[in-house]
């Protein structure tokens, strides 16, 4: 999983990346010092999890949220000394709410909940994925038992017909609409 970091604190930065190395399967993709950085670091990295600081200079972490766009956004933890931005980060539908000094144990949990949520979106995509396989198939068995039964087309006015290959005759025809109504195609 990658994560970035984005705290205004060098020592909270430092601190994070520290206990994030001891945690398995952690790729950190980046440290930001402010939201403007952070928006650079998450448009090249592309970070499936941002610990993400609330107060900072410039773009707090609530802007920087709120400036996210694209297909695959990353989950956010926020991690901040105050207390009272969690019932707003949730309302921005934030994985977590960790306060400083983070424990090693808090991270690891909310990491493990980031976890789970990008495994059952992985294995909801793989289901969609297998369930359109599955009837992109069926539809070409379909155009294949049409094509075989189906062989003939005309084109009466506006309307288009398909004809069996059982209903049609190679000699001479009677093409007129009055033939085709009485075969039982009209």
């Amino acid at each position: 999983m990658k994560v970035l970091i984005v705290d205004d604190e060098p020592r909270a930065r430092n601190r994070l990346a520290r206990l994030l190395r001891s945690i398995k399967g952690i790729d950190l993709c980046g440290l930001a010092r402010d939201g403007a950085e952070a928006l650079e670091t998450l448009e090249r990295e592309k970070p499936d999890l941002v610990l993400l600081d609330v107060q900072m200079p410039g773009l707090d972490g609530f802007e920087v949220v709120n400036e996210l766009r694209g297909d695959s956004l990353p989950l956010i933890v926020f991690v901040t000394a105050y207390d009272q931005y969690a019932l707003r980060a949730f309302e921005v539908s934030a994985v977590d709410y960790l306060l400083k000094p983070v424990s090693e144990e808090r991270l690891r949990q909310a990491v493990a909940k980031a976890d789970k949520i990008l495994q059952s979106s992985s294995a909801a995509l793989t289901g969609v994925a297998e369930q359109y396989a599955q009837i992109a198939a069926a539809l070409a068995a379909v155009h294949r038992a049409i094509c075989s039964a189906w062989s003939a087309a005309a084109r009466i006015g506006s309307a288009f017909f398909l004809f069996p290959t059982s209903r049609l005759f190679l000699s001479k025809m009677n093409w007129s609409l009055r033939f085709w109504r009485r075969a039982g195609f009209l």
